[in-house]
């Protein structure tokens, strides 16, 4: 058995070291996401991590830099962003381009800025819960961004969208 104060001491420490692990993995603006299996790949997030959206918005411009020891490389970029992932329906909010779920881009140097446009669903955000900054009323709807690689790599970010 353990003493009282070692027990208490333990649980102090476990509590801080998750508390940043937590902290690190909801702030930090780095991709949540990379995994390679052939060589060096990497995504580094420049989008903000929250947009709002209101029932005007037609767009929004995301980019990203993709980094790679293998040149040149097909990637292959990916939105999900569900309104509701409940549903037997799946409608995703934004979609890349305006039509496709994914968009192919040919990466010829290392560091290359991506710099794609997702076209917002109008029938989706009317379907959004509305946020309200002023009263600290936030409701966030996730959009995912995964980058493949044709080498067996993938990395990936996300943020938020916020109807106001």
């Amino acid at each position: 058995m353990i003493s009282l104060k070692a027990g208490i001491a333990i649980s102090v420490a476990a509590l801080i070291m998750f508390g940043s692990v937590a902290y690190f993995t909801l702030d930090a603006s780095t991709p949540s996401l990379t995994l390679s299996s052939t060589g060096f790949f990497s995504i580094h997030n420049n989008t903000s991590k929250e947009y709002f959206v209101s029932n005007s918005t037609l767009e929004l411009s995301i980019n990203f830099t993709v980094y790679s020891n293998v040149l040149p490389t097909d990637i292959y970029v990916y939105d999900i962003s569900p309104i509701n992932n409940t549903s037997t329906k799946w409608v995703n909010i934004t979609s890349l381009n305006g039509l496709n779920n994914f968009e192919h881009v040919t990466i010829t140097s290392n560091g290359t800025l991506v710099e794609l446009n997702l076209t917002v669903n109008q029938s989706a955000v009317s379907q959004m819960k509305l946020s309200d900054p002023l009263a600290g009323q936030f409701y966030p709807y996730i959009v995912q961004i995964i980058v493949i690689s044709g080498n067996d790599n993938a990395g990936g970010f996300g943020f938020a969208l916020l109807r106001i």
